[in-house]
C-alpha cells in the first residue's frame, strides 16, 4: 500500500495509556469549542472532516494510534482561524489573495500549539501540510506526492469534500454528485489517487443523511 510505514512521520508518537488519551480528547473538545465560538458558521465542519478522515485512513490501513491522531488533527485542522478576524472569516465575497495567505499562515502556524495542547506531536505534520497538493503546487512547502504526510493528504481531500457539500457565506453547496466529480477530476493533481479511491469506497457509508 502506498503511503504506509515510513511515509507517516507521526508513527513514532505513542499514546501512553488511557489517561493521556483522555487528556488529549479533553483538550481537543475545548479547542474545538473555542474555534466554533469564533467561527459559528463552520460549526460541525471539524467533526464531519474527522469522520471522513478516520474512515478513509482506516481503509488505508492506519493502526489505532494513527487513527486517534488523525481524528484529533482533522477536528482541529482549522484551529489557527481563531486568530483571524471574524470579518474576514465571514466575508460574503471571494477573499483577496493576501487574505487567503494570512488565513493559511495562521492555520499552519497553529500546528505546533495544537500538538502541544493535545499532548500528541503526531498531529503537527498533518496540520502543517494540509494545503499541499499531490502535484507539488500547494502551500507552504510545495511538497509533492509521497513527500506529503499521508495524514495531510487524507485531511486535504476530506476538507475539500465537506466544504463543497456545505453552503458557505461565499458560495452555495454542491450536490454530492458534483462534489465527487470534482474530486475525481482533481485526482493525481490536487489529491492522491490512492486516497481518492479509499475515500470514495467509504464515503457513501458515512455521509450525514441531512446532506
Amino acid at each position: 500500500m502506498r503511503g504506509g510505514g515510513r511515509d507517516r512521520p507521526y508513527c513514532e508518537a505513542s499514546l501512553r495509556g488511557s489517561a493521556l488519551r483522555d487528556k488529549s480528547l479533553s483538550a481537543m473538545r475545548q479547542m474545538l469549542l473555542e474555534l466554533e465560538q469564533h467561527n459559528p458558521a463552520r460549526k460541525g465542519h471539524g467533526e464531519r472532516v474527522a469522520s471522513y478522515s478516520v474512515a478513509t485512513a482506516h481503509k488505508l490501513g492506519f493502526n489505532e494510534e494513527e487513527l486517534f491522531a488523525m481524528r484529533i488533527a482533522a477536528v482541529l485542522h482549522d484551529y489557527g482561524k481563531t486568530r483571524i478576524d471574524r470579518t474576514i472569516l465571514e466575508h460574503s465575497g471571494q477573499l483577496e489573495a493576501h487574505q487567503l495567505v494570512e488565513i493559511r499562515a495562521w492555520v499552519v502556524g497553529s500546528a505546533s500549539k495544537v500538538s502541544k495542547e493535545v499532548f500528541l506531536e503526531s498531529v503537527e505534520p498533518i496540520i502543517v501540510s494540509q494545503y499541499e497538493r499531490f502535484d507539488g503546487l500547494g502551500f507552504p512547502g510545495k511538497q509533492k506526492g509521497e513527500e506529503i504526510p499521508i495524514g495531510a493528504r487524507v485531511v486535504a481531500l476530506c476538507v475539500a469534500f465537506d466544504v463543497m457539500r456545505n453552503q458557505q457565506c461565499w458560495k452555495l453547496a454542491k450536490s454530492e454528485e458534483d462534489a465527487i466529480a470534482d474530486i475525481n477530476r482533481n485526482s493525481a493533481t490536487q489529491f492522491d489517487p490512492d486516497v481518492v479511491a479509499a475515500f470514495l469506497s467509504v464515503q457513501p457509508l458515512i455521509t450525514p443523511i441531512d446532506l
